[in-house]
């Protein structure tokens, strides 16, 4: 009797190369220094597994990570145990905050009603809860107005059960497209750290910068970065390709599941958004936006096959997309790769981006949410042994 395979063989899989991510973190380490690194790995490690980044993160020395949730947290520390600090960034529900308290993580604190909210919390059960202030230079979204903080200090300062050991705030364009702009919510940030500074509140840890600040603006690292998608190899805008030095972590492929001969001006796909403009093959791939190629690349993305680059044409469909070949062979189940590298060629995520004029951290979590997952080079970070990655089928994770 036949046996089923234990994962089909044309199943989609975003990999992810654990070895890459390592490298990545350590570089980020270098460049960083003296200040420390906390992962942001929020919205499940951008969509790449919370569980698995934390803990080959955790087990290489990270000691700071961030998350949105405290379901996010609580996932944390059943994997990394003690051995992080957890800092909650977003504000937490009433009813969360009891258990945010007895689990000891810490909490960007965001506004004043937050503030009176843990301390009435932490008094009840006669704890302290640790808080980072969250201050508002311009992003506009989370934290307390500077103003605010000159006004409200001493009565925040006062509450019980509150221990203030940090102060945060965050930039609203570092990407470098407008190099005024985080010049000037630094220096609003460091006139109020400076003005609680004289009435004696000195705070431990200071931190504003994200992964586009670590690069662009690298004086302004303080004691803490907060690193993101530069984790993970990927620029954080569209100014510019992040150094040489990281390395792509995701890397995608499909096979040619169909090959066809068009007709000079016939169209392809929904509303013939694309028409040919000569005769020539067509090759259709067995994927799609459900699995989170953004439709913004239709007619505007390319694919690599056999190390040569070919235009994707006409509407990307739920599970369908075309690439027209011109005059070029090609073979069903011969291999596609539409994040990678293929012969002298890649495409990354910055590439997407631009193409479809797509913020590329959405890119990066709308894979991660659409497709499972395939770790590669996992045991040799979790192990630290010198292995050779093999694909078998029972390495593959969901």
């Amino acid at each position: 009797m036949i046996q089923p395979l234990s994962a089909p063989p044309n199943k989609l899989f975003l990999n992810v190369d654990c070895s890459a991510l390592l490298k990545n973190y350590r570089l980020i380490k270098q460049i960083a220094y003296p200040a420390q690194v906390l992962a942001v790995l929020k919205s499940n490690a951008y969509g790449l597994s919370l569980s698995k980044i934390s803990k080959i993160l955790a087990e290489d020395g990270l000691k700071w990570i961030g998350c949105a949730s405290l379901s996010e947290a609580l996932d944390i520390k059943k994997v990394c145990g003690k051995s992080v600090e957890i800092l909650l960034m977003h504000p937490p529900y009433a009813e969360e905050i009891p258990i945010l308290i007895q689990e000891n993580f810490i909490q960007s604190l965001t506004s004043f009603d937050l503030a009176l909210k843990l301390s009435d919390e932490a008094v009840r059960q006669n704890r302290k809860i640790r808080v980072h202030l969250d201050i508002n230079v311009g992003i506009n979204r989370l934290g307390i107005d500077p103003e605010e903080i000159r006004e409200k200090s001493e009565l925040i300062f006062s509450m019980p059960g509150l221990d203030i050991m940090g102060i945060s705030s965050h930039f609203s364009s570092a990407d470098g497209s407008d190099p005024l702009l985080p010049r000037e919510e630094f220096k609003k940030f460091d006139t109020i750290v400076k003005f609680l500074a004289e009435k004696g509140h000195i705070f431990p840890v200071k931190h504003i910068s994200n992964s586009a600040g670590l690069l662009n603006f690298p004086e302004y690292r303080m004691d803490m970065v907060r690193a993101g998608i530069l984790l993970y190899g990927i620029s954080p805008g569209f100014q510019k390709h992040v150094p040489e030095t990281f390395k792509p972590v995701v890397s995608l492929s499909t096979r040619i599941a169909h090959l066809f001969t068009i007709k000079k001006g016939e169209g392809v796909s929904y509303h013939h958004t694309w028409v040919s403009p000569e005769k020539g093959a067509l090759a259709t791939l067995p994927i799609g936006y459900a699995d989170g190629i953004p439709g913004a690349l239709s007619n505007k993305g390319e694919v690599l096959i056999h190390g040569e680059r070919f235009p994707i044409v006409g509407q990307i469909c739920m599970d369908l997309m075309v690439v027209s070949l011109g005059n070029k062979p090609a073979n069903i189940g011969e291999e596609v790769v539409l994040l990678g590298r293929q012969g002298k060629d890649e495409i990354g995520v910055l590439d997407w981006a631009k193409w479809g004029n797509i913020n590329p951290h959405e890119i990066l979590t709308g894979l991660g949410r659409a497709l499972p997952k395939l770790y590669l080079h996992e045991k040799e970070v979790n192990y630290g042994k010198t292995m050779r990655c093999v694909r078998k089928r029972s390495s593959y994770r969901v």
